[in-house]
């Protein structure tokens, strides 16, 4: 099974690269890092070490891990539906990180504006830039949650598909 997710997700990184994406596939450590950096920006410390240990633990496994129930204090995002820009605040040349939902599976980056609502929006998984400090995690039923550690209040979570 973990031999397969593995050749999905290398199937879904040569997909964007074909449309033009300009995604990077981060090295292990690198994800760790990332990873690490996520959970202090969103959860602060004081939860970022349980989260990092649950994702550590799933990663060993190959389990998935649910970013939207570690995230609940995060802020709405504006009222229409969510759009993917709205996780660079609409600056061009923003880049985001794409963790997947089973944290064994290297982070992607890659620019925001190259990324398409479409394809972000259905793509499981949380995106982070950094650099905005903002977060879009897409659940397994393609409902979108918007985050915003320096907004806080309870998330948005809106599905295009409801």
């Amino acid at each position: 099974m973990l031999v397969h997710l593995r050749k999905v997700h290398r199937g879904q990184v040569a997909r964007l690269r074909e449309l033009a994406v300009g995604v990077n596939v981060l090295s292990p450590a690198r994800s760790r890092e990332e990873l690490s950096r996520f959970a202090e920006m969103f959860l602060g410390v004081e939860r970022a070490g349980s989260f990092l240990a649950e994702a550590g633990a799933a990663a060993g496994t190959g389990r998935e891990i649910e970013y939207g129930k570690w995230l609940w204090d995060g802020a709405p995002p504006p009222k229409t539906r969510p759009q993917f820009g709205w996780l660079s605040d609409w600056m061009p040349g923003t880049s985001c990180v794409r963790f997947d939902r089973r944290p064994m599976l290297p982070a992607l980056s890659f620019p925001v504006a190259a990324m398409l609502d479409a394809w972000a929006l259905s793509w499981p998984g949380a995106y982070v830039a950094f650099s905005a400090r903002r977060a879009i995690v897409v659940s397994l039923d393609r409902e979108v949650s918007c985050f915003d550690p320096d907004r806080r209040g309870s998330p948005a979570v809106q599905s295009p598909y409801r």
